[in-house]
């Protein structure tokens, strides 16, 4: 997902007419035909979804959330890559069935952003062997505050959670290598000499899905394949028997 989120994304909406051999497709494509006839119109994709969309989105209007075109069918991925711009494919035929996405909106890729939570232990008067002996002393960020008890020209102080984009490019630089639980190397601050520890780091994207979204996705393509299932083995049960007066 990581991966996917620095991708191109699009927000999309989908109807899915179940139609698993020739003669259902057939059937399927004249009503999707139909289905798009009406929205060009004026109905609402949302309503038309929650009507006659077999997918497990139809309780949500259709709604997909956003996608990366790499994660679908790569027939179903060129018509939603065809559109310029907001818009409806036409009906699209699968294996087992038909397809009509309306692409809602789209969002270019964004860059990865660090954020890092950091203690800054600082010698007032830069006594370098002082500061040092107090990082060995400290052992990490828990022992910081204790570190800084040994000398009076020690200070620690906890400068919260920042990201490295809004650092100077030198402090960036120094705090991009240092690891978790780690301190920088020694620089000057304020007169004297300073180390930041880096207690958490945190690497994301802002467009990543929650936890509770992947949980709703992955539970909307179990779902897929039960009713499909389903619905296979209740065609395979049924008999028609047709009777001319």
């Amino acid at each position: 997902l990581k991966s996917s989120a620095a991708e191109t994304q699009y927000l999309v909406s989908e109807i899915f007419l179940f139609a698993p051999d020739a003669n259902t497709q057939s059937q399927a494509r004249d009503a999707a035909q139909s289905i798009l006839d009406q929205i060009t119109e004026g109905a609402p994709f949302q309503l038309a979804a929650q009507r006659f969309s077999s997918a497990p989105t139809a309780a949500t209007g259709g709604d997909m959330g956003w996608i990366s075109l790499d994660d679908i069918d790569p027939a179903l991925a060129d018509a939603i890559r065809s559109l310029d711009g907001p818009g409806i494919t036409e009906p699209i035929t699968v294996e087992n069935g038909i397809y009509l996405f309306a692409v809602r909106n789209r969002r270019e890729p964004q860059a990865e952003v660090t954020t890092v939570t950091l203690k800054r232990l600082l010698d007032t008067d830069g006594n370098e062997a002082r500061l040092l002996t107090a990082v060995e002393s400290a052992a990490g960020c828990d022992g910081v505050e204790t570190a800084a008890d040994t000398s009076d020209a020690l200070r620690a102080a906890s400068l919260g959670r920042v990201s490295l984009s809004e650092l100077a490019p030198d402090a960036a630089q120094r705090l991009e290598t240092t690891p978790v639980n780690g301190a920088s190397a020694p620089f000057e601050s304020g007169g004297g000499l300073a180390v930041m520890f880096v207690c958490e780091r945190d690497d994301s994207l802002g467009n990543l899905p929650s936890p509770e979204q992947v949980e709703n996705r992955l539970f909307g393509q179990q779902l897929t394949m039960i009713s499909e299932r389903a619905l296979r083995d209740l065609r395979r049960e049924a008999t028609i028997i047709r009777r001319e007066s």
